[in-house]
């Protein structure tokens, strides 16, 4: 939001450019539905409504250590908690063709993250099978803990008027399990969908927001400490999805130059995966 006046595109507004949900949007930009407000979902059940924020409130204590695989490092080096061994390493994808991405989202009536997902553990499958040689990996039936932090974005007050105070964000760190023990593509999608369908509960989202609420606002640095390292270490992967504008950017706005691709590098305790969608392609 606050490098946006510096960015010239294509139509003029560079945040008119990103497929952002509505409420992350400033006020002035939020799309408003045919009744006036905003959609919402039906709520839960009676019972599912508390055990979906219990789930969500309890999920660093229930949470275990992924399976030992080639892909991760083993169990002993991360129990309690991961260590930093001062090794970063980058690696690049090659980019993706977003109208191939949004084909198979219509296909199967699913979200364009759920594509992308599916299609990074069919990756790291494979790159465990057929490179690390891994037996779990290469097995059609073992069964396989494999889960991810996922990075959620809450909305936050917008100002138009003061850009720079906008440049915060109010992130939520949320655990998902990734069927990278399913041997068919379909399958995994399948899975993939409705791994990232139950984390979609507004319940269960308030339950992790609680949670994250407490642990950083009212208990003692030490359990903070304790449980955002063992939490990070009880998992393969971070992921984060971003999207950027649909058109090409130029920056600076005057006599710039046009970007030709975007990434993000971020360095983490873990393995992290992060992917931005720009100009009808998918960085990562």
């Amino acid at each position: 939001f606050a490098f946006s006046p510096m960015m010239g595109c294509p139509g003029g507004d560079p945040l008119s450019k990103i497929p952002l949900p509505s409420a992350l949007l400033p006020p002035e930009r939020r799309k408003v539905t045919a009744g006036g407000g905003s959609s919402s979902s039906q709520a839960g059940g009676c019972c599912q409504t508390p055990c979906a924020f219990m789930k969500g409130m309890l999920a660093p204590a229930l949470v275990k250590h992924d399976t030992e695989l080639r892909i991760n490092p083993p169990i002993a080096q991360r129990n309690p908690f991961m260590r930093f061994n001062g090794q970063r390493n980058f690696t690049r994808f090659p980019k993706v063709s977003m109208s191939l991405i949004k084909s198979i989202k219509d296909k199967h009536e699913c979200s364009v993250n759920d594509v992308l997902m599916a299609g990074l553990i069919g990756a790291l499958r494979r790159y465990g099978a057929e490179v690390c040689e891994d037996p779990l990996l290469q097995s059609e039936s073992a069964r396989i803990e494999f889960k991810s932090m996922i990075m959620l974005a809450l909305p936050r007050p917008v100002d138009m008027k003061n850009l720079a105070d906008c440049v915060t964000n109010k992130m939520l760190f949320v655990p998902c399990s990734l069927p990278i023990d399913e041997p068919t593509v379909l399958g995994r999608l399948h899975r993939t969908i409705a791994a990232f369908a139950g984390m979609k509960s507004t319940a269960y989202i308030a339950g992790v927001a609680g949670m994250t609420d407490f642990v950083k606002g009212v208990a003692p640095t030490s359990v903070l400490r304790k449980t955002a390292s063992e939490t990070f270490s009880k998992h393969s992967l971070l992921v984060t999805n971003v999207p950027s504008t649909t058109v090409p950017i130029t920056f600076p706005k005057e006599g710039g130059e046009e970007i030709s691709e975007t990434h993000m590098v971020f360095p983490n305790i873990i393995p992290q995966v992060s992917i931005i969608t720009y100009n009808g392609f998918v960085n990562a």
